[in-house]
């Protein structure tokens, strides 16, 4: 058993994010638990074209998680899912058992694990992307056996470094204004740049079905990997309430956040 770190006395994660991606490490800061340390590493491809540059990312995600050399991680969570829609063969990374010894989580599975185990079949997707890997997302989903019975895809942002990692979480919250009255078993807000935690207590106080964001599913993933249930995991429900930890974290750090949702 390792000695406890100073900043990690419960548990070390490493957390992978593609590499201009500037929402996954401050969510996830928020996301994890009391007492775990985070560290962080690259998705890094210097081609222009974003299909080029999500199948690099995942071709030499064991490449990736070298950078992290020795440090006693307990598990590794790989905060990118539009690789996961277009890459022909799963990674072998990612199969490794999640009750195993330093696990390597990937966001879609992490979402596909927390809809398992709400039993969701009927999904409500929101899908930042652009519409070639929209519809990779929704041909991924609809393989593994979920009914996209309703789309929803918010507008880009027109100006600023990033489409999708310069939106504000209200753009989230935009396409979900009729929540309560979807006809679905959860909701899932595929991408983990697209910023979501100032409106989540607020949709999933509205009445409707649950609503889950791609780092909120992967972080849920991860405390149930340190707790001891990765084999079985507990329902996700309790971080979506309003008294879930996470959320007086995120009024601390990220006030102007929460006024601006």
């Amino acid at each position: 058993m390792r000695q406890p770190l100073e900043y990690g006395s419960r548990a070390l994660v490493g957390i992978v994010t593609p590499q201009a991606n500037a929402t996954v490490e401050p969510e996830l800061g928020i996301l994890m638990g009391p007492d775990v340390g985070i560290v962080n590493a690259r998705l890094t491809c210097p081609a222009p074209d974003l299909r080029a540059r999500l199948i690099a990312y995942f071709e030499t995600i064991d490449s990736t998680l070298k950078d992290f050399a020795d440090a006693p991680l307990d598990a590794i969570g790989v905060a990118c899912t539009g690789a996961s829609y277009i890459l022909e063969r799963p990674v072998a990374t990612f199969a490794r058992p999640w009750d195993g010894p330093r696990p390597v989580v990937a966001a879609v599975d992490a979402i596909f694990a927390a809809l398992r185990t709400l039993k969701a079949r009927r999904l409500c997707m929101v899908s930042p992307y652009p519409k070639w890997l929209t519809d990779a997302c929704v041909d991924y989903w609809r393989k593994a056996g979920f009914e996209i019975a309703v789309l929803r895809e918010p507008a880009p942002v027109e100006k600023g470094y990033h489409p999708i990692y310069a939106q504000r979480s209200r753009a989230a919250a935009g396409v979900l204004a009729d929540i309560a009255s979807l006809d679905v078993d959860a909701v899932v807000v595929s991408g983990t740049g697209l910023p979501t935690l100032a409106v989540l207590t607020r949709l999933n106080a509205a009445g409707g079905p649950p609503v889950l964001s791609s780092n909120l599913c992967l972080a849920w993933a991860l405390e149930e990997i340190l707790a001891g249930r990765g084999g079985a995991p507990a329902s996700p429900l309790p971080w979506l309430r309003g008294d879930a930890g996470w959320i007086e974290r995120l009024r601390i750090h990220f006030p102007s956040a929460v006024a601006g949702s």
